[in-house]
């Protein structure tokens, strides 16, 4: 009688114990699709603050230009800088050169998805086909900027 008694205890035990096995996988299940969401939110909100940083550096080199109409032509015209170009003007375009490395350096180097990553490398390749001022700034400091020339194409 005893041995019976023993094992429905023993019985009793392991069913009580598989419960609540059972119901910890739940919670665990339960905390990780959680997780999966409060990670992909993260993810979402990374994004995103990358994408506006993007657009801030866009915006910063478009006013230096709006203020600057005169070098427009060294960054979408193919103009080179020449003799008669002033000092002053020679160095913004040198300054407004590093701006735009910098920026696309963020681009290269970021989580966007590779939709929004490709339209910024054609960007980087337009605007270094289209700007003698700025492919040769890079060329310069290829050290400065090592995964911008892993990540474009230059053509």
């Amino acid at each position: 009688m005893f041995n019976i008694f023993v094992g429905v205890i023993v019985a009793f035990t392991g069913l009580a114990g598989s419960a609540l096995l059972y119901q910890q996988n739940k919670i665990l299940q339960t905390q990780e699709q959680w997780f999966i969401k409060q990670t992909s939110s993260a993810d979402n909100q990374s994004i995103e603050a990358t994408r506006s940083s993007l657009f801030n550096h866009a915006i910063e080199i478009q006013n230096q230009l709006i203020q600057n109409p005169q070098l427009i032509p060294f960054f979408y015209e193919g103009k080179e800088i020449d003799k008669n170009l002033s000092e002053s003007d020679k160095a913004k375009c040198i300054i407004i050169s590093e701006m735009i490395c910098d920026m696309l350096d963020h681009a290269s180097g970021s989580n966007m998805n590779e939709k929004t990553k490709n339209g910024w490398r054609n960007y980087a390749n337009d605007m270094i086909k289209n700007s003698p001022v700025l492919k040769d700034f890079l060329d310069t400091n290829k050290s400065w900027y090592v995964s911008i020339h892993e990540w474009i194409n230059k053509q």
